[in-house]
């Protein structure tokens, strides 16, 4: 499993299930001058699940170099967070449509060479929102944070560690009844 790190002006904590809480903590409060990346990369499919804690301003993804700076154009595939909106891009060109993500999470899915760009509570109700072909490589968590009054839930993992969470959450309400 990935752990997320401090790349710049970012404080990481570990939540419960396998999760971070990226808060900004230095640098221009108006700019996208804070990150957090993941310690490895996954070649095959993964799964970004995100969920901003209150007005969170900034951009998330996945990036082949991560290290390669902590502007919001260094993310190969970005979705822009502001007041609510999110906007997908491409290396910093922006990249139709915009929406709202129902339930606040917002999740980037690799199966095979394909992204989708979904949102919804949980993956199974997810609403498609735009999907990339040829998408292929070892790809990292990487960010660009804006706001310092909010933070970010992020989990970044092989689908099977979504699934194992979402087990083990079923068996213990089925031996609580």
């Amino acid at each position: 499993m990935p752990a997320i790190v401090n790349a710049a002006n970012c404080s990481v904590a570990p939540l419960p299930g396998g999760g971070w809480l990226l808060t900004k903590t230095g640098g221009d409060p108006a700019a996208a001058d804070a990150s957090a990346v993941s310690d490895q990369g996954i070649a095959g499919d993964f799964l970004l699940r995100l969920h901003a804690t209150g007005d969170f301003a900034g951009y998330f993804g996945v990036s082949a170099d991560p290290l390669g700076g902590i502007a919001f154009s260094t993310i190969d595939r970005a979705v822009q967070l502001s007041a609510g909106t999110c906007r997908c891009y491409d290396r910093g060109l922006f990249r139709p449509p915009v929406f709202t993500p129902a339930g606040g999470c917002v999740w980037l899915r690799r199966t095979g060479a394909t992204l989708d760009y979904l949102h919804g509570p949980v993956l199974a109700a997810a609403s498609l929102v735009r999907s990339v072909a040829s998408v292929t490589g070892t790809l990292w968590f990487d960010s660009a944070i804006v706001s310092a009054t909010s933070g970010l839930e992020v989990k970044f993992d092989a689908p099977a560690a979504f699934a194992a969470r979402q087990r083990r959450r079923r068996l213990a309400l089925t031996l609580g009844i």
